[in-house]
C-alpha cells in the first residue's frame, strides 16, 4: 500500500496575539496625514490589528500611542501597514494589520507582559474541573 503524506496547517504568526480592546491613537507620518483613534482587534509584541473606517495602503507608516489597561504611561511606537482586509456592511469596513518598526525594549516588554496576563486569564476562565 502506498504511503500518504499528510500536511497539517500551521499557524503563520510568529507571535502570540490576544484579542481584546486596547485603545490606540495613530498619526499617518508617511505620507503625512492626521490623527485617528481606534480600538485594537488583537495585539502581539510584533504588531496590531485594528478596525478603521477608511483604508490605509500597505507601506504606510504610522506613529502610535497605545494605552494598555492598568498602565499610566502610553506606549509610543512606529508601525507599518502590512495588510488590509475589507468587509462590507459594517461601520468599520477595514481591518488593518500593522507591524512594529520602532518600539523600545521596555515598551515591547510591557506589551509582552500584558499578553501573558491576558492569556493566563483566558486559560483560567476556560478551565473545567472534573469531579
Amino acid at each position: 500500500m502506498p504511503r500518504v503524506k499528510i500536511k497539517y496547517m500551521r499557524e503563520q504568526r510568529k507571535n502570540i496575539r490576544v484579542d481584546g480592546p486596547v485603545k490606540i491613537s495613530y498619526k499617518v507620518i508617511s505620507p503625512p496625514d492626521g490623527w485617528g483613534d481606534s480600538v485594537t482587534i488583537n495585539i502581539s509584541k510584533g504588531g496590531i490589528a485594528l478596525p478603521a473606517d477608511h483604508t490605509l495602503l500597505p507601506g504606510v507608516v504610522l506613529e502610535l500611542k497605545i494605552d494598555l489597561l492598568n498602565n499610566t504611561e502610553p506606549i509610543n511606537a512606529t508601525a507599518e501597514v502590512v495588510w488590509v482586509n475589507k468587509k462590507t456592511g459594517t461601520a468599520m469596513p477595514y481591518t488593518i494589520g500593522l507591524k512594529f518598526l520602532n518600539i523600545n525594549l521596555r515598551d515591547r516588554d510591557r506589551i509582552y507582559y500584558y499578553i501573558s496576563k491576558k492569556s493566563e486569564e483566558k486559560h483560567k476562565n476556560n478551565m473545567k474541573w472534573i469531579e
